[in-house]
Parts: C-alpha cells; sequence; structure tokens
C-alpha cells in the first residue's frame, strides 16, 4: 500500500501531465523493481508494467527504461520491449545501436586482475557486461566491501582508459564515457527539444541526470540519500503512485 505523494509533487505532476510532448525515463533497480542480493532475483513491481505500457501508448508520450544492466539482460528480466524503449549500460546502449566489440581484450585483462579480489571477499563477485564489468559487494559485509573496492581501486590504476562510476555497493568500470544524462538527452533530441523529461531514480549514477534538468522537467529521487533532484518518494512503492497519476491526469481520467 502506498503513502499519498508529497503535495508539491502531485501538484508538478498534474502540471507536467499536460505537457505537450513527454519523455518519461526510469531507472530499474532500486526504482521499478526493489532491490535484491543479485540482480537475478530482482522482482518487478506488480502493476508497474502495465502502467508504463499504458503511458507509453499515449500520443506525443515516450517512455524508457533508463538502467545499469546490459540492454539484452534488462529486456529478458523485465520483459519490456516496444514501445518502452530499453537504454542499457548507464546509457551507453541506446535502442537500436549495434554495439562493437573493441576493448574485449582489455576487458579480459582487468577481469583476471579484478577475480582474485572478488573470490577473496565473501559476498563479492564480479559482473561481465558489453562494455565493462561490475564488482558487486552488496551481499558482503560492510567492512569487507569497502576494502575490496579500494583493492578495485588501487588495482584500476594502471588502466586510466575504464570510466570508473561509484554505485550503490557497486563499482562499474566501463570503456564508454556515456552516462545517464547523455542518453536521456539523445531521447529528449530525438522527440524534440521542446520536451519536457520526467526522471526517476534511486542510484548515485541517476545524479548525472538530476544534475542535468532543465526548468520544466522534474527529477523525482526514490530513496534516502544526497541528490539534486527537486523531489522525493521514500520507495520504490510510491514509484506507482507517480505513474498511476501521471497516466490518469495525461490520458483524460482513465483508470
Amino acid at each position: 500500500m502506498t503513502t499519498p505523494l508529497p503535495e508539491g509533487l502531485g501538484q508538478r505532476l498534474l502540471a507536467l501531465a499536460a505537457a505537450p510532448q513527454l519523455l518519461l525515463c526510469t531507472d530499474y533497480d532500486g526504482t521499478l523493481a526493489p532491490l535484491a542480493p543479485r540482480p537475478e532475483q530482482a522482482r518487478l513491481l506488480p502493476g508497474a508494467s502495465d502502467l508504463l505500457y499504458r503511458l507509453a501508448a499515449l500520443a506525443d508520450t515516450r517512455v524508457a527504461i533508463v538502467s545499469g544492466r546490459a540492454r539484452d539482460n534488462l529486456r529478458s528480466h523485465s520483459g519490456f520491449e516496444d514501445p518502452v524503449l530499453l537504454v542499457g549500460s548507464h546509457g551507453a546502449e541506446l535502442p537500436g545501436q549495434v554495439l562493437r566489440s573493441d576493448g574485449a581484450a582489455q576487458l579480459d585483462a582487468v577481469a583476471a586482475l579484478l577475480a582474485p579480489i572478488c573470490a577473496a571477499t565473501p559476498g563479492a563477485w564480479l559482473e561481465r557486461k558489453p562494455l565493462g564489468l561490475t564488482v558487486h559487494v552488496r551481499q558482503a559485509s560492510a567492512a569487507d566491501g569497502l576494502r575490496a573496492l579500494n583493492e578495485v581501486r588501487r588495482a584500476l590504476l594502471g588502466h586510466p582508459a575504464l570510466n570508473v562510476t561509484e554505485g550503490k555497493a557497486v563499482l562499474e568500470l566501463s570503456l564508454s564515457r556515456v552516462n545517464k544524462a547523455d542518453a536521456v538527452q539523445r531521447l529528449r533530441e530525438e522527440q524534440g527539444n521542446g520536451t519536457t523529461v520526467i526522471y526517476l531514480g534511486d542510484d548515485v549514477t541517476d545524479e548525472t541526470v538530476f544534475a542535468t534538468l532543465r526548468d520544466g522537467d522534474l527529477g523525482i529521487k526514490v530513496g534516502a540519500g544526497p541528490t539534486r533532484a527537486a523531489h522525493r518518494v521514500a520507495s520504490e512503492h510510491d514509484v506507482l503512485a507517480v505513474l498511476r497519476l501521471l497516466w490518469q491526469q495525461r490520458s483524460g481520467g482513465g483508470s
């Protein structure tokens, strides 16, 4: 059961529901699906899929999920397909984009370097992605996780070409310099520069988007922690209330 949305947020949603062109973007883990010990254990909130598909079917409205997951993993795990757009690898994997395999040897070398650190840390593990690697320590103790991430940072000093991004109990290493803000801007340009953006996210990586939203856009932080977003909801379950209100108003009162 969700709590009522903060009054200021509700008023902003009512106003933005009438935007001539609307781009709704949301993170996946921690926003549409509560965080789990391992990514494959996460589950999309009941009702979220229906609401996003309904919104994506409206005129002059685009819906995108912008995730740190690899795009293929995001598609298979979430079950989403067109017209909901899927953006993977923190913005580097855009809809319709064909990735190049350059850098695979470098990733192999870095993976070989980091694997022993993860293996020596209970609860830590290394994930391979199309454009990078992710060190996960969510299942490790706080002390073990901190020690492992510090060891990984030291090991990466010899690989300055990799872009390092801090997340929630993860360290993302990528061959790409593209971030979520770059991806959202690309989607906005495709729809038209007059497009209004609403963005929901819970992670440190979502702050790149919150920091670059324009006047008239809306950023919503999900959960605790410092943020550049103008508004906040308490948990993933409140995201459903946001989507529901936006759908009801933009569809003309449908339910």
